[in-house]
């Protein structure tokens, strides 16, 4: 299996059995519609492990900064977004 060596303070996901790119990337960025789109920015970050589909326990995943727009409802015709503040 690779390995991957991580930056000191970096974000670190633990995988668990049975875990995917993109249910890892709806854990570590919100259960928002959408947010397994951005499993992408997961696999630049831990290429090395970009050959794993199907992940086994104990895998440590290196967790990007990503600002994640959160969509408040208004009327339907009208939709803001906020970003979060860095």
């Amino acid at each position: 299996m690779a390995s991957i060596t991580l930056p000191l303070g970096a974000r670190v996901y633990v995988s668990v059995q049975d875990d995917w790119w993109d249910t890892i990337a709806m854990r570590v960025y919100g259960m928002q519609r959408g947010n397994e789109h951005l499993m992408y920015r997961l696999i630049e970050a831990n290429y090395p492990l970009r050959d794993i589909s199907h992940f086994p326990a104990g895998v440590a995943v290196q967790v990007p900064e990503v600002n994640v727009a959160t969509e408040i409802p208004l009327v339907p015709w009208k939709v803001s977004l906020l970003e979060p503040q860095s």
